[in-house]
């Protein structure tokens, strides 16, 4: 329960957060807010609920393994939800460089299905698959979009009106190669 919920309960919706805002500033495309967020929302808490109900030992109809997959069915309707919209708006503007993310919330539904198939059917190995995934593709994302953050606020942070009143800015290089040769290493490691 407790790597389930670290990496697909909580750090899970720590990128959630950021994708839905931060999506709206590489697209200029509008997500979800009102009651479609709202609804990406309740999808999260009644997973996290239903785990709750679960872990107090609690039953619903037909025992409390229904409550897992009640759990099951919400998280990955979450994450399904968040990753449509903003697939949705990458497309729409065709922002291609952000399938790298895209593909990464794809292999973390992946890995959510994988820790609740080895839950349901007390296969840790499995489960333990499911962790190391989701942890090591949330490592990832961050580290794809630190890439990007970082450089984007030194820039701001750097360019200043100098004495004359100019104002000077500041450029970073940017590699592609770099880029490929993290994605590589990310991969090895």
């Amino acid at each position: 329960w407790h790597g389930h919920e670290m990496i697909y309960g909580y750090a899970l919706a720590v990128v959630a957060g950021f994708l839905l805002t931060a999506v709206k500033t590489w697209t200029g495309v509008m997500m979800p807010h009102g009651y479609k967020l709202l609804a990406i929302f309740v999808c999260w808490l009644l997973a996290r609920l239903s785990w709750l109900v679960f872990g107090l030992g609690m039953t619903i109809a037909s025992g409390s393994i229904s409550l897992l997959y009640v759990a099951a069915v919400f998280d990955l309707l979450f994450v399904g939800s968040m990753a449509f919209v903003i697939f949705r708006a990458v497309l729409q503007v065709k922002q291609y460089k952000q399938m790298g993310i895209l593909a990464k919330l794809a292999l973390l539904t992946l890995g959510n299905g994988l820790c609740y198939w080895g839950i349901v059917n007390a296969d840790m190995s499995t489960t333990r698959v499911g962790i190391y995934l989701g942890f090591y593709l949330i490592i990832g994302l961050v580290l794809t979009i630190g890439r990007r953050v970082v450089p984007f606020f030194i820039e701001r942070g750097l360019s200043v009106t100098n004495a004359e009143g100019v104002k000077e800015t500041v450029t970073l290089r940017n590699s592609k190669a770099q880029d490929i040769a993290s994605l590589l290493f990310f991969l090895a490691f």
